[in-house]
């Protein structure tokens, strides 16, 4: 009797992790899906400034790891005057579109939604989010480190407060290596010639 019971209640279990597992098909799920840890942000346009070193690419998949299509990953920016703020517009279609105050992108077929390029100022660690389903925090940060819409001497002076003190510092290490150096200071240069004085039109 005790034996039958025991199964009765492992098939009961087995049944709702089924019903559950079908519940949540073709929803994004974080712990199946796939987020950088980082995404880096320009100022002048990639055909000038020489694009990013990094794209920053989303895979999303549902709880049984199916890729999610159709689903709309966004980039939680702030609103004007917060630590981070997304420029209004993103240059090309490929990098996503403005909805302040986020980025976003459809994911294609395979789940993926594939930001060749961000436009934003300041850094922080923002929300990355799939259909509105939280999938990551990541730390992002911009050549525009001050979230000023421009890439100037203000910019590069906090480039040369990190390169001789604080190395570790995240906000200038713009190429991903875990140490602001020259790497660094030759991607903040690409943009302040590719346009750097020009003020950005930030989201609202």
């Amino acid at each position: 009797m005790m034996f039958s019971f025991a199964r009765n209640v492992a098939a009961v279990a087995a049944g709702l992790v089924l019903v559950a597992s079908v519940a949540t098909a073709g929803l994004p799920d974080a712990s199946t899906s796939t987020v950088p840890d980082n995404a880096i942000g320009h100022h002048s346009q990639p055909a000038v400034a020489g694009g990013n070193i990094f794209p920053f690419q989303v895979v999303v998949r549902d709880i049984n790891s199916a890729p999610v299509a159709g689903a709309t990953v966004a980039l939680s920016f702030g609103n004007s005057g917060g630590a981070t703020t997304a420029y209004n517009p993103q240059f090309a279609s490929g990098n996503g579109v403005v909805v302040c105050p986020a980025i976003t992108q459809v994911t294609d077929g395979s789940g993926i939604a594939n930001f060749t390029d961000l436009y934003f100022g300041g850094f922080d660690v923002i929300e990355i989010t799939a259909n509105g389903v939280p999938l990551k925090m990541v730390e992002v940060t911009s050549v525009d480190v001050n979230n000023d819409g421009q890439v100037n001497v203000l910019d590069l002076a906090i480039f040369d407060l990190n390169f001789q003190n604080f190395p570790a510092n995240y906000e200038t290490d713009w190429n991903l290596d875990n140490v602001t150096n020259v790497l660094d200071l030759a991607i903040l240069d690409l943009d302040l010639q590719a346009g750097g004085p020009v003020v950005a039109t930030f989201c609202p």
